[in-house]
Formats: C-alpha cells, sequence, structure tokens
C-alpha cells in the first residue's frame, strides 16, 4: 500500500512540474472555444481543456476530432471503455488511445458532454509511442506462463467445469470463457514517472 501511495505521489509532482496551466486568451489560442488549457511536455494531447460555454463543439467524433484539432498521426485511435450518465444527465465516455489498433496501456481520456456538446475533456495520452508496429517481446503462451507462474493458484476458473458453465448461462454465449486472452499492448518498461519507452 505504501508503495501504491508513494507512485501516486511521483505521478501527481510529475504532472504538477511539467504541466502548464492557460487560461483566457492563451486559451483560446492554444485550443479554440477553450477558456482553460492543461498542457504537458510528454503527453500528445492537452491534459485537460474546459470549453466557454457558448463555444462547446459537438461531439460526434471524437477520434476524428483530436486528430483535427492536434494533428494527430493516421495510426491514432480511440477504443471506447465505457459511457457513463449522471444525476444531471451529463454523459461521460471513456476511452484508451490506440496506435495502428494497439492499446497504449496509461493511456485514459475522457469527453465530458452535456446536450451533445463537449463541456470538457482530460486524459493522458503518451506522446512517445513507437511510430512502427512493434515485434513482441514475448509470444502469447509465453505471457502466459509467465503469468500463471507468478500468481501460482492451484486452480483456475476456466478449470473449474461449475464456474464456466456459470459463465455461459449468465452472459447467454456458449463460447464465453474464462480463459485469459493474450492482447498485444504498448506497455511501458516501467511504473514510475513518465515513461518515454514502449
Amino acid at each position: 500500500m505504501k508503495k501504491l501511495i508513494l507512485i501516486l505521489w511521483a505521478f501527481i509532482f510529475f504532472f504538477q512540474s511539467h504541466a502548464q496551466v492557460l487560461r483566457g486568451t492563451e486559451a483560446m489560442l492554444a485550443v479554440p472555444g477553450s477558456e482553460t488549457v492543461r498542457m504537458d511536455d510528454h503527453a500528445l494531447t492537452p491534459l485537460h481543456v474546459v470549453y466557454a460555454r457558448n463555444q462547446q463543439p459537438s461531439f460526434t467524433q471524437p477520434e476524428k476530432f483530436l486528430k483535427e484539432q492536434f494533428s494527430l498521426p493516421s495510426s491514432f485511435g480511440l477504443e471506447i471503455l465505457s459511457m457513463e450518465e449522471d444525476q444531471m444527465g451529463m454523459k461521460h465516455y471513456r476511452y484508451r488511445a490506440i496506435s495502428d489498433g494497439i492499446p497504449i496501456i496509461g493511456s485514459m481520456y475522457l469527453f465530458h458532454t452535456e446536450i451533445g456538446k463537449i463541456t470538457s475533456f482530460n486524459g493522458f495520452i503518451p506522446k512517445y509511442v513507437p511510430a512502427v508496429k512493434p515485434k513482441p517481446a514475448i509470444v502469447r503462451d509465453q505471457a502466459l506462463n509467465i503469468a500463471l507462474n507468478h500468481i501460482g493458484a492451484a486452480t483456475y476458473k476456466w478449470q473449474m467445469p461449475a464456474e464456466e458453465a456459470f459463465l455461459k448461462a449468465e452472459q447467454h454465449n456458449p463460447n464465453v470463457t474464462f480463459y485469459p486472452e493474450g492482447r498485444l499492448v504498448y506497455a511501458p518498461k516501467s511504473i514510475e514517472g513518465i515513461e518515454t519507452e514502449f
């Protein structure tokens, strides 16, 4: 727990020390229609943008919006993780950044909307993701074996017929399973601060 708290404080300090907050005219010049913009040298896009009430852009295609607004490469994309509507009727969309279809671990982008307009958005998309498709450092079976050896459980849910049957019934899907599915991702080489190597 102490290590987690220390990492969180280091993360907060890092962002505070590298962030630049723009307001008013400076913000409008950086992001048209905004009243506040928080920038960071290590991020591909601003960390936080708040739009002026009468300048809020429409929320239709967030990936296209970010690409056009910040001249992002064609390899950039977003995958939706969730959408929540709060008690005030605002909708909050959570995305993970992807590069050439490969998820970027540690990236997160949230759009906050009201009546189809973007009131603000925030998140972090690292600037240093490689421009070329990577060659996996390990293959899927190796990754699974490393994970299983690390966990060291005597039995896993996918090895228990009753658990598998429950999942299939609950999901109404005869093909769903607890068996882990490997996925190629960009991951930072360490979790300390903001990585420049993935």
